[in-house]
């Protein structure tokens, strides 16, 4: 009888954890690349492509919020003018903010002295010096999510999440 009630009870147990199953709760979380990430991603998509970095990029945070990356590269370092490039690349909030940091951009490099040589829509290009004595040339432009960054002469293939407003002061040393 004992052995009857045993046999029961483990039948019941058995019946019962059928019925309700075993459950594991599981949250999968998705988290887009820290800042210590995206400045290596752009450390190495650099370097991959040859191009000396002079100036590792590293992350800030501007006054709007948005997390900012700035290096510095060099571009021919074997060329007889090897091109400096000072970059700064900013993530914005969605194309309206992007558009609003890029008029912000344009206006700080004209008021530096940079004179337009193609001015479009999310695309500027302007430079200091004419014909064969161009000393910098100041390049800005919008990239949407998971675009290619395009820089002066440069495009670098790094998956950002984020709209971002590039902005690439050239000098030739």
């Amino acid at each position: 009888m004992t052995r009857k009630v045993a046999m029961i009870v483990a039948l019941i147990a058995i019946a019962s954890l059928s019925i309700a199953g075993c459950t594991t709760t599981t949250t999968n979380t998705t988290t887009s690349p820290s800042s210590s990430d995206m400045a290596a991603k752009l450390n190495d998509a650099f370097a991959n492509q040859g191009i000396a970095i002079v100036g590792p990029f590293a992350q800030t945070t501007n006054q709007y919020g948005n997390a900012v990356y700035s290096g510095v590269v060099k571009e021919n370092d074997t060329a007889a003018t090897p091109s400096v490039h000072n970059i700064t690349i900013e993530e914005t909030k969605n194309s309206t903010d992007s558009a609003a940091r890029f008029a912000a951009d344009v206006a700080q490099a004209q008021k530096a002295g940079y004179t337009p040589v193609t001015n479009t829509q999310g695309a500027w290009w302007g430079i200091i010096g004419q014909g064969g004595s161009i000393s910098k040339a100041a390049t800005i432009g919008i990239s949407e999510p998971n675009d290619t960054i395009s820089l002066y002469r440069m495009n670098i293939n790094v998956q950002h999440a984020n709209y971002t407003v590039n902005v690439d002061y050239t000098t030739w040393p």
